[in-house]
């Protein structure tokens, strides 16, 4: 069997001034002031054999379905990858451009979003052009003040950072990817600093591994859907960014000083189409949900009516814009994907959406692979994969996403048939 040989690449994906951002509530207008740090679109090109893939990490807040599916395809063009083999996964800065089509939480620039797929090709293209056989190994290390569970006070957490490190033949480094579950939100939007462009905390983390020679370092978000930053909303901007990503950074170190590399044979690249199930919507629902605000409007006698206005404002949206679709004719699910790469005993799992944390140690303990990396925020965003509790609680994840994206509430239990499907590719791959 043929060796591995890989390339990277990036491409700057800032947005221009203005180009608003994404995230932190509704209709803010987040108009950016400029870009504090640059945002960027990493690949990975792999090829073994007849086999290759393209891994890619960008510094967005997610993609959309057309957007995916247009840079798969430029990408197909240009390096002649299958589709079916490129994994697209974002960090999921909340100041960056907004790039996915919610209601009120930043107005998507056309010319930007058109431009897109072509910049992110750019990466890709770049590693084609240095391709080098390498060594790969696997890395373990834990970090601690980082992330704390948002929806449960004593709640799952996962404090494991890993690494797959990458270096050539000659023992030069090429790239670090490292995996983490912990929200890109340590900028508070109420500073000013929440006005400029920024990756955030993995990017503080990259740029300081980068500069420590561990080749292009690859941030995988991990499953974070329950899971900030110990210093969000303390009103700290990008002190606090840099704190976070630092403490990760050293963690990552820390783990290559015990990393054993070693030549891999061949490159196992699978993927699945993953249906998500939504519950049942009716006109009697969305009557509801509006007279629940309505209520709890009356009753509010603090809030001042600039404050008010833009719950006022998304939830007038989210009711017309859902009477409309109820006359159409909601779609019972949206369609998705698994994806998972393996190196010898090292796997990768991707997932779309904002996916809880217990989704991922789940899928870790069964897996078949000795060492196994859960990243979330791959392929098309379709909003967030809870767990049963957050139904219970009728949480932020579980009931408020859904209206930002116009659709109706996933199935309770869907975060099992997420850990269903990811092991059944991951045995799979195994065999």
């Amino acid at each position: 069997m043929a060796g591995i040989k890989v390339g990277v690449g990036r491409s700057d994906v800032s947005p221009p001034l203005g180009v608003e951002l994404s995230g932190y509530g509704y209709f803010k207008g987040r108009g950016n002031k400029g870009v504090h740090d640059r945002l960027y679109s990493r690949s990975l090109l792999l090829r073994a054999g007849d086999e290759s893939a393209v891994l890619m990490n960008n510094d967005l807040i997610g993609v959309s379905e057309p957007t995916l599916a247009e840079t798969r395809g430029l990408i197909e063009e240009g390096v002649g990858v299958d589709p079916d083999n490129v994994i697209v996964t974002c960090t999921h800065t909340h100041s960056g451009p907004a790039t996915v089509p919610f209601i009120g939480v930043g107005e998507i620039d056309d010319d930007y979003l058109e431009g897109l797929p072509k910049r992110l090709l750019e990466g890709t293209l770049k590693a084609n052009e240095n391709l080098v056989e390498v060594k790969v190994g696997f890395g373990r290390s834990e970090v601690r003040a980082v992330g704390f569970n948002r929806v449960l006070p004593k709640g799952p957490i996962d404090r494991e950072v890993r690494v797959l490190q990458i270096k050539d033949v000659k023992m030069n480094p090429v790239a670090t990817l490292f995996n983490h579950s912990c929200h890109a939100v340590t900028i508070d939007v109420r500073t000013e600093d929440g006005l400029y462009v920024s990756a955030d905390w993995p990017g503080y983390a990259m740029t300081i591994l980068d500069r420590k020679g561990a080749g292009e370092a690859f941030f995988l978000q991990g499953t974070c859907g329950d899971i900030d930053p110990v210093v969000a909303w303390h009103m700290r901007g990008f002190d606090a960014a840099e704190e976070i990503g630092k403490k990760v950074a050293e963690a990552v170190l820390k783990s290559l000083e015990g990393v054993h590399l070693k030549e891999v044979e061949g490159l196992r690249v699978e993927r699945r189409i993953l249906r998500l199930p939504f519950q049942k919507l009716t006109m009697r629902d969305v009557a509801e949900n509006l007279k629940d605000f309505l209520t709890q409007l009356e009753k509010n006698e603090k809030a001042t009516v600039s404050e008010l206005r833009p719950q006022i404002r998304f939830h007038r949206t989210y009711a017309e814009e859902m009477v409309t679709r109820l006359e159409a004719g909601l779609p019972n699910h949206i369609e998705s994907e698994v994806q998972a790469l393996a190196l010898g005993g090292t796997a990768m799992v991707f997932l779309p959406g904002e996916v809880f944390v217990d989704v991922a140690l789940k899928i870790m303990e069964g897996s078949p692979f000795k060492e196994t990396m859960v990243a979330g925020y791959a392929a098309n965003y379709v909003g967030y994969i809870p767990t049963t509790i957050d139904y219970e609680l009728s949480g932020y994840a579980s009931t408020r996403v859904p209206m930002l994206l116009k659709n109706s509430p996933f199935v309770n239990d869907v975060s099992q048939l997420v850990v269903t499907e990811a092991l059944n590719l991951l045995h799979h791959l195994a065999a």
